[in-house]
């Protein structure tokens, strides 16, 4: 017996048949298409640009040449370990005759423009990390698009224990609150608030902020290596003789590169010994 694919494979007629029929007798929606995938991180800038993992997302969609908007709610997550939410947005082909469902983007052979800057957080207004992103285009020909786009928010911290360390960040790591910023939980010699402000992990000893390699190289130079992550600038610091006041910065708002930053100091002396300091930017 034949599949029904295979008969459409057969007799790809009867499927523009059909579509002719319902169009003939007032199909009241539009033909479902692939969502749009939007997934992505949201930094906190309040707090060196943390990963946010909780809360609910509103995202507005709005047709510019008309005006229609759709509106998609979402719960955050820790998607894959690396992201902050992923997103399916409806989308419908225009049928003649025909509108498409209140929750579904429109698609149609040309390009449709669609305002997606309206974006709140639990309530708060959210910007996009690539401005450019704000707004999209779409035709039949996007259909079932993949697209990455990151997000930032200015959130105060809230911290129902009075600890002094952010409720998400506790939900995060510990599945809930009453965890102390002196604490060093997983023993690696940071505390919970230094983990905290680095980025790492408070629960993996092997994550922690140190410099990893440094080395006088061949062709000239000093090479510095440390653990960095995502959404960190640093700031690098260089000095030859470790008394007080002799460090001077050699390098500011160096972005981090997960899982490490690299840095080749070309402009050093030939001979000596040299120290090297690193501060998070906050």
């Amino acid at each position: 017996m034949k599949t029904p694919s295979s008969l459409l494979s057969a007799n790809p007629h009867a499927l523009l048949l059909g579509l002719s029929m319902l169009c003939q007798i007032g199909w009241s929606e539009g033909l479902p298409e692939p969502n749009l995938v939007l997934y992505g991180m949201i930094r906190n800038t309040a707090a060196y640009n943390a990963r946010i993992t909780s809360g609910t997302l509103i995202w507005r969609f709005r047709r510019q040449d008309t005006g229609r908007t759709i509106t998609l709610t979402n719960t955050l997550g820790n998607v894959s370990g690396q992201f902050s939410y992923l997103l399916l947005v409806p989308c419908e082909t225009v049928l003649s005759g025909a509108s498409v469902s209140s929750n579904s983007l429109e698609l149609l052979p040309s390009s449709l423009t669609y305002d997606r800057s309206q974006v709140t957080l639990d309530g708060l207004q959210v910007s996009f990390a690539t401005p450019g992103q704000a707004a999209t285009s779409l035709a039949a020909r996007n259909r079932g698009v993949i697209e990455r786009v990151d997000l930032l928010i200015n959130a105060p911290c809230q911290d129902s224990d009075g600890l002094g360390l952010c409720d998400w960040w506790e939900d995060l790591y510990f599945g809930g609150i009453g965890h102390r910023p002196g604490d060093d939980e997983d023993g690696d010699g940071m505390t919970n608030l230094q983990e905290f402000i680095a980025g790492t992990d408070p629960n993996d000893p092997n994550s922690v902020f140190h410099f990893i390699k440094y080395s006088r190289q061949p062709q000239g130079g000093f090479e510095v290596q440390w653990n960095s992550a995502e959404g960190r600038s640093y700031t690098l610091l260089r000095s030859a003789t470790l008394l007080p006041g002799s460090f001077s910065i050699i390098r500011s708002n160096i972005a981090g590169t997960p899982p490490m930053n690299s840095f080749l100091d070309t402009n050093t002396p030939s001979s000596g010994p040299l120290f090297y300091n690193l501060f998070i930017q906050p």
